[in-house]
């Protein structure tokens, strides 16, 4: 009998598992099972910081004993899928919980979990813990601006935006297709930029509208009651011309708004805009419109609006004389930087022009030197064009604007030139001696163009082939080099056409010991394999072409302060040459070593002075001068070393303003 009791036991045991919460009759089973509360209770083992978290659908293994005659496992009273009950495991799945009651947020709830005997009442493990219900919907928290007009971009900021299927301004939809979604780093945060759209019905020229944001889940209030999207557009009053108009004959139009106003035409002709007020906008009709046929014409009169072009009928069929009439002659007032950062007229910046009757200039010159006028820019009171390369000098000094129309009247201004390029707010990124540890900011902010004065990418540097005497005729690099054989010196036999092809360059690296160091592409023969494609394939390592001579100026000098304050009058100084400089200069460790305010002049030799494999002692080796003023340094130590993270690499970016001559010997 006792073989057999030993036989049975287990059977009636599994039959008991079988039979789930169904109360047993005639049996009394002694094993109940227990959770083994000693070590880590329950994987995951959710926490109220959010640490561990759990969710719905998420599995949790407990250990103990007996378990597989669990019969009921509850959070909050809700029942959990059992998905293993075995003698030492129990796995069960969160349910989902109702969103009634536990709506989406960021912190996890406080739950009771139960855990059942087989009769699935008898309460055998109870634990508090903690259940995350994401936030997964979208959710509009923000927009800017709250004002605008037609095209005026806004920008929406909430969480999960990316499941937004259109956006409706008032009475007008904008697609998804049309706005642009831009998420946060590591978070459902982000943001939608979309452009106000055109035909938004509205009764006055400034109307309070409605956004809305729309996606799968319903409508989502982009305004409030409080917080709508004031639209502002051009209205016009009434005009009527009382009669024909002749050619520079001016049109006064008066309404609300018209500041927005940006262009006016007469059929396809542009019309000069001369004065422009919130309530009045007075035009010239341009004396160059050609003569129809018959002379007097009728067109209508149109005005442009909106960053999105929004056209607006001013009047219908005004007529015009379009007789030709004399060209009254252009007058010049004044020219200034386009740029506001930018306090005087450098080479190859932007300038804009005022005056009167510019609208049918034929010509523009500076110091003799043709430029032209930037398409699109010229009306009768203003025009812009980009400073020339060809004016000549190394100082500020005075120089001739000079304007001609189409009937050969001119006009002269005198402006001041600095015949320099002076660039602000460029940046480098560090090359690395470990591809490891080579972050986005190197491989993207890899090489400093001086000549023209931006930072161009490492990929962009080798499929360009910027450096063209580091590669074979079939386009491979070379493991040596034919133009520079050694630190700083022209290889004898090397072509002065071949040297002068690499327009110059500077680039950065951080050995191992974290220094932070600005480089000569002739320095030293392997520092160019610093920097790497996105594939991680590190560029060729031999010498590069240009020879480039540094040096650190001291502080407090008359040349470092006006580099700082962006006064430097006289881009060659002439006693700055000889033994001090240096191909690389170090942040750290060298008599030239440079810091964050540092102001560092750069040289690029001349072929001659290159092959001599010494520093100039005068301005006749240099071909090229410049300075780098360094703003800033980002992720550095108390001791201007890189810092070394080891998911982004080096991740350190110099900050820095270049001025950079023209050629100071042909």
């Amino acid at each position: 009998m006792k073989r057999l009791y030993k036989t049975i036991l287990p059977v009636l045991a599994a039959l008991a598992a079988i039979a789930g919460c169904q109360k047993e009759q005639g049996i009394e089973v002694k094993n109940t099972p227990a959770i083994d509360v000693t070590h880590n209770k329950l994987d995951p083992n959710a926490d109220e910081s959010g640490t561990v978290r759990a969710y719905a659908t998420t599995y949790v293994t407990a250990k103990g004993f007996n378990l597989d005659r669990v019969g009921l496992v509850t959070i909050d009273d809700i029942e959990a899928p059992i998905i293993e009950a075995s003698l030492q495991t129990l796995v069960f799945e969160i349910p989902a919980l109702p969103a009634e009651t536990y709506p989406q947020q960021d912190a996890p709830y406080a739950v009771t979990l139960k855990v059942y005997d087989s009769d699935c009442e008898t309460v055998i493990f109870n634990y508090p813990y903690y259940v995350t219900v994401p936030v997964t919907d979208a959710i509009v928290e923000d927009f800017s601006p709250k004002e605008g007009t037609t095209g005026t971009e806004v920008t929406i900021t909430g969480r999960n935006l990316y499941q937004l299927t259109k956006v409706v301004f008032a009475d007008v939809e904008v697609p998804s297709t049309a706005f642009l979604y831009q998420p946060a780093a590591d978070t459902d945060e982000g943001e939608v930029r979309v452009a106000v759209p055109e035909g938004i019905t509205v009764t006055d020229a400034d109307t309070e509208i409605d956004i809305t944001a729309v996606w799968s889940g319903g409508n989502l209030a982009v305004t409030s009651q409080d917080s709508k999207f004031l639209l502002s557009i051009p209205v016009f009053n009434a005009y009527e011309p009382g009669g024909t108009l002749a050619l520079d004959q001016d049109i006064v139009l008066t309404g609300q708004n018209l500041d927005l106003i940006k262009a006016v035409r007469w059929g396809e002709f542009g019309l000069g805009i001369k004065e422009q007020t919130e309530t009045s906008l007075t035009v010239n009709i341009s004396a160059t419109i050609p003569e129809q046929d018959p002379a007097v014409a009728a067109y209508d009169l149109i005005a442009e609006f909106g960053d999105v072009t929004t056209t607006v009928t001013v009047a219908q069929q005004v007529s015009i004389d379009t007789s030709p009439i004399p060209l009254p002659p252009p007058v010049l007032e004044s020219a200034v930087s386009s740029d506001p950062e930018y306090a005087n007229l450098y080479l190859g910046r932007e300038v804009t022009v005022t005056g009167q009757n510019l609208f049918s200039l034929a010509g523009v010159t500076v110091d003799g030197v043709e430029t032209e006028i930037v398409d699109g820019s010229a009306t009768a009171t203003e025009f812009k064009f980009v400073m020339p390369a060809g004016i000549t000098g190394t100082a500020a000094r005075d120089v001739t604007l000079k304007v001609t129309d189409t009937d050969g009247n001119e006009d002269e201004l005198t402006i001041m030139v600095y015949p320099f390029y002076y660039t602000k707010g460029l940046k480098l990124g560090l090359g690395c001696n470990s591809n490891k540890v080579y972050s986005d900011n190197g491989r993207n902010y890899s090489f400093l163009m001086l000549n023209e004065g931006r930072v161009i990418s490492a990929q962009e540097w080798a499929e360009s082939k910027v450096d063209k005497n580091m590669y074979d005729a079939a386009g491979e690099p070379l493991t040596s080099n034919a133009v520079i054989s050694g630190a700083n010196t022209i290889a004898s036999g090397a072509v002065a056409d071949d040297y002068y092809a690499v327009e110059p360059y500077l680039f950065t690296s951080t050995a191992s010991n974290l220094n932070i160091y600005l480089h000569s592409p002739a320095g030293t023969n392997n520092r160019i394999a610093y920097h790497f494609y996105p594939g991680n394939t590190a560029l060729p390592k031999t010498y590069g072409t240009p020879v480039i001579a540094m040096r650190t100026l001291s502080s407090d000098t008359d040349i470092e302060t006006a580099a700082k304050e962006g006064t430097i009058d006289d881009i060659l100084v002439s006693d700055r040459f000889g033994s001090a400089h240096q191909v690389s200069l170090a942040s750290e460790g060298t008599s030239s070593k440079w810091t964050i305010g540092n102001v560092i002049l750069v040289q690029y030799l001349t072929f001659e002075q290159g092959q001599t494999g010494d520093y100039p002692a005068d301005a006749s080796g240099v071909l090229r001068q410049g300075y780098i003023y360094i703003r800033n340094v980002t992720d550095i130590d108390s001791d201007f070393k890189a810092v070394e993270d080891a998911a982004n690499g080096r991740t350190s970016l110099i900050e820095f303003d270049l001025y950079w001559s023209n050629p100071l010997n042909e």
